[in-house]
């Protein structure tokens, strides 16, 4: 036992010197990079290749890890540093792209040939150290780590590098501001970053072989030992490399070698759950019976009345002939395609399937899974499994096999959704390499790596699907059909909260959207997808295999959505066949695909990155702008940005009168509120109560701490003590959402406007709370509620002055204008307090008496206002009581001609 801990620790050592090389980059650019492992790679082939020329060993790895720090330094210039403003899915698609790309040179120049190095020593015989038998090479690999750890805590505590690298870790980009040249350590740092995987790969490979293709699994191997330290500490990665290593060493002596990859994966898991911010369960039974408390006494939306033609309406003759297109090309294909492109055609059609579930989930939601075919290969087993086991008919086979997909799903994305950003995706792809090494070490159960036969015959009653023109049509009709509920799907309340989620999960909690409730439907909803390419890769194939079910079946499925256009639906239709089809091209494309993926990964994220159907798509949006606007005129003074003139522009509905109340309004208290971030007392002791149909203005300095009590009344933070009740309910830190639910709209002081999102959407987002539409009931009433939503959105933007941009893109709006859009969001949700951060920041000085007019009658109607405010006569004028806080304390409280001539008022702000 105590040898293989040795042989684990020098694993475990190899483990740790890749995980050094993710920290530095993660600390500098807060960018995972995947092709560390590809670093390792390269430092191993080049060292092997100089030494077949003859060069000494030393002198083959001196010029090998110069030459590997030379190429991480150049892809920073040339990819990295492109994409730092970029998402997180963005950023890690791109570092995939990198990996793919070197994977594929490596194998264009070295083939797929093991190689190997000799060690630094003639001597191989082992050393025998009280009892222990010691090889010099791992002698080499342990001083290697020690030295190398020795020299990175001299070059971050003891060099001006090291200071420059620390501020920039810091500050990000504003370490520009103290003289830093950001890009020159970020460039040094990749290129430190790609020594010490080249030494990782040169120490190591007199032990073991190395290959072009060990690049993913070196690298997440490295990852784990990372993430053991927060992928900020060195020490920690050193800690998490030997843990890894011994914990791997351990289950191999005590016969579980099958066991040791899915262990490790395993591993990272709970590193990534324990490190990283998940949501606080405690809180979830709680918001559940307030969530059962507020249904019915939230307003309902309107129905509307005539012939509704809401925003969904848009483009959906171009929707339905795509539809007809796919549909047809799926009855005709049987008679148009020889029999080996009919199987190719088949199998775009599974990927196709596939990459419109992950459409929803990445260009919707935001979240970038690498495990989605998993669920496809999780399947597939699932019904040569039914068949095996129990003799199940074909019908059940398919139910067992999606439901048991979809409920691995729910389990997965219960535990994976805590995880943000590159936790998450990493977390998608451990599961996807742990099920498909597990799979392979299981010959028993599930086959090993020669898969299980599938016995069953998919079809219904006497319509069997037993010939590959059969299998076609069902592929490309379901494919036709999946496009179909999608399209549904993102056009209704359900698919407005899922853009908004995946743009900005603070938005979507303040209008009542639960980001991780919503993430969690639609990754159950994308896994359903995978799950019906499954039964149809299972009865097309007549057998599954382990490699199903890992990262790289499923690279083109994301390359083709890449290419076609995230969050689009129909990309991946267009994106996937080009993708796929182009190893047929001819053996000699087939061998560089790997340089081609990665290749055109890098690029479509870097010069393309909404695809080919968004770069249409905004042509034709221009186009549509355009005519709208030669067709209907402006006046001068309603196209004024800024002003707050009222649009005569109908409706696209007849718009309701406002919800009538048939229950008093709810009080809004807050008590003893402390909010404390580590020594610093941001407030202390604060008490407010703001009543229905009163407007309570809230002043104070920079700094009093009034943006830190605007968000502990909306619920987006916790206080350290204290409690906020609206009515009877204790509203202390159960989320923004759930206090959105209950009522409780905020403006926020910094317009939050999603992108690609017109004014009449946005101010749409408001009206969540009033809906009722999910994922299923979008599909037979989702237009009916839409269009009530659109209407109310309609009336609210006419309320503030700005129905007449309705058709412009928000983001495009100017700062008052998106201040007021703010205003009309909150206010669509019929609620029953409205926190305003500064509403009338960019106004001109003319609209002013306008917004003072329309908190005055929103008080009239019984609402609730805080206003937070710095022009005082503003808040003079419209507000019937003052709180001021100063250093986060309240120092004066009342009507406004008291609070005026208070001294400490004075003297802390209005004397100024």
């Amino acid at each position: 036992m105590t040898q293989a801990l040795l042989g684990g620790l020098a694993t475990g050592s190899v483990y740790a010197l890749l995980g050094l090389g993710i920290v530095l980059v993660f600390s500098v650019s807060r960018n995972v990079n995947l092709a560390q492992g590809e670093f390792y790679v390269y430092g191993a082939l080049i060292a092997s290749t100089l030494v077949g020329l003859g060069l000494p060993i030393l002198v083959a790895a001196v010029i090998a890890v110069v030459a590997v720090a030379v190429i991480a330094a150049v892809l920073q210039v040339v990819v990295v540093a492109r994409m730092e403003s970029a998402p997180h899915a963005t950023q890690l698609l791109g570092s995939i792209g990198i990996a793919l790309m070197m994977a594929g040179v490596a194998r264009m120049l070295w083939d797929t040939d093991e190689r190997s190095l000799p060690g630094l020593f003639d001597r191989d015989e082992p050393f025998d150290i009280w009892g222990l038998s010691i090889t010099p090479q791992t002698i080499v690999l342990f001083t290697a780590l020690a030295v190398t750890c020795a020299l990175l805590w001299f070059l971050l505590t003891r060099t001006m590098l090291g200071a420059q690298m620390s501020a920039v870790a810091a500050l990000s980009s504003r370490a520009g501001l103290l003289g830093i040249r950001t890009n020159s350590v970020a460039r040094l740092t990749y290129a430190v970053a790609g020594g010490v995987g080249a030494l990782a790969g040169i120490v190591v490979t007199p032990l073991v072989f190395v290959s072009y293709h060990a690049g993913l699994g070196l690298t997440i191997s490295g990852f784990i030992a990372a993430a053991f330290g927060g992928l900020r500490s060195v020490r920690g990665a050193v800690a998490g490399g030997l843990l890894l290593g011994v914990l791997e060493a351990t289950a191999v002596h005590v016969g579980q070698s099958t066991m040791k990859t899915p262990l490790a994966l395993a591993l990272l898991i709970v590193v990534l759950l324990v490190r990283s911010e998940s949501e606080a369960s405690g809180r979830r039974w709680r918001t559940l019976r307030l969530w059962r408390a507020r249904r019915t006494a939230v307003p309902r939306l309107h129905a509307v009345a005539g012939r509704a033609r809401p925003l969904a309406s848009a483009g959906r003759r171009g929707r339905f002939a795509a539809l007809a297109v796919i549909a047809a090309f799926g009855l005709a294909g049987p008679h148009l395609l020889a029999p080996y492109w009919l199987s190719v055609w088949t199998f775009v059609g599974v990927l196709v399937v596939v990459g419109v579930g992950l459409d929803l989930l990445l260009g919707y939601t935001g979240q970038l899974s690498l495990g989605q075919t998993t669920f496809m290969g999780a399947s597939a087993y699932l019904v040569a499994l039914a068949a095996k086991w129990w003799d199940a008919s074909p019908l059940l086979a398919v139910a067992v096999a999606m439901a048991g997909s979809v409920a691995m799903a729910g389990l997965v994305g219960a535990v994976v959704l805590r995880l943000r950003g590159y936790f998450f995706t990493l977390a998608t792809l451990a599961v996807a390499m742990g099920l498909e090494a597990l799979a392979d070490g299981l010959p028993e159960q599930l086959g090993g790596p020669s898969g299980l036969p599938v016995l069953t015959t998919l079809g219904i009653g006497p319509f069997a699907l037993d010939t590959p023109e059969k299998l076609f049509a069902a592929t490309w009709l379901t494919a036709a059909l999946g496009m179909a509920i999608a399209a549904r799907l993102v056009r209704s309340r359900f698919g407005y909260a899922m853009r908004t989620v995946g743009h900005d999960e603070a938005l979507a909690a303040a209008v009542g959207a639960s980001p991780f409730s919503i993430k969690l439907r639609v990754f159950c909803l994308s896994a359903a997808y995978a799950a019906a390419a499954g039964v149809l890769t299972a009865h097309s194939y007549l057998s599954v295999s382990p490699s199903v079910l890992g990262f790289l079946g499923g690279i083109d499925a994301i390359l083709g959505l890449l290419l076609g256009g995230l969050g689009t639906v129909f990309g991946a239709a267009l994106g996937i066949p080009l993708v796929r089809l182009l190893p047929e091209a001819g053996e000699s494309v087939a061998s560089y695909q790997l340089v081609i993926q990665g290749f055109a990964i890098v690029a479509i994220v870097l010069l393309m990155p909404r695809g080919l159907m968004g770069g249409l798509r905004s042509v034709l949006q221009s186009l549509r702008r355009r005519g709208d606007a030669d067709a209907t005129p402006q006046s001068p003074e309603a196209a004024a940005p800024g002003h707050l003139s009222v649009s005569a522009a109908a409706a696209p509905a007849e718009v309701p009168a406002r919800d009538p109340r048939t229950e008093p309004r709810l009080r809004l208290t807050a008590s003893g509120v402390e909010v404390r971030f580590g020594g610093i007392v941001a407030l202390s002791g604060v008490d407010l109560e703001v009543a229905p149909g009163l407007i309570t203005g809230l002043i104070g300095p920079n700094g009093a701490g009034k943006s830190t009590l605007l968000a502990v009344l909306a619920g987006s933070r916790r206080p350290t003590s204290g409690t906020v009740r609206l009515g009877e309910r204790d509203l202390t830190g159960i989320g923004a959402g759930t206090c959105a639910r209950l009522g409780i709209a905020r403006a926020f002081q910094l317009p939050r406007i999603p992108p690609h999102m017109t004014v009449l959407e946005v101010a749409m987002l408001g009206t969540f709370r009033r809906g009722r539409g999910g994922i299923l009931r979008s599909w037979w009433r989702g237009q009916r509620e839409l269009a009530a939503m659109e209407a109310t959105a309609c009336e609210q933007l006419r309320r503030v002055g700005i129905a007449h941009l309705a058709r412009a893109e928000a983001s495009t709006l100017s700062t008052s204008d998106q201040k007021l859009l703010e205003v009309a969001r909150a206010l669509a949700s019929a609620p029953e307090v409205l926190l305003l951060d500064e509403p009338a920041g960019g106004l001109f000085e003319d609209d002013l008496p306008r917004l003072a007019q329309l908190l005055r009658g929103l008080a009239e109607e019984g609402l609730a206002v805080v206003l937070v405010e710095h022009d005082m006569s503003l808040v003079m004028e419209v507000s019937d009581r003052i709180v001021v806080l100063n250093e986060g304390c309240v120092i004066a409280d009342g009507p406004a001609d008291v609070v005026r001539l208070s001294p400490e008022v004075i003297d802390a702000y209005l004397g100024v």
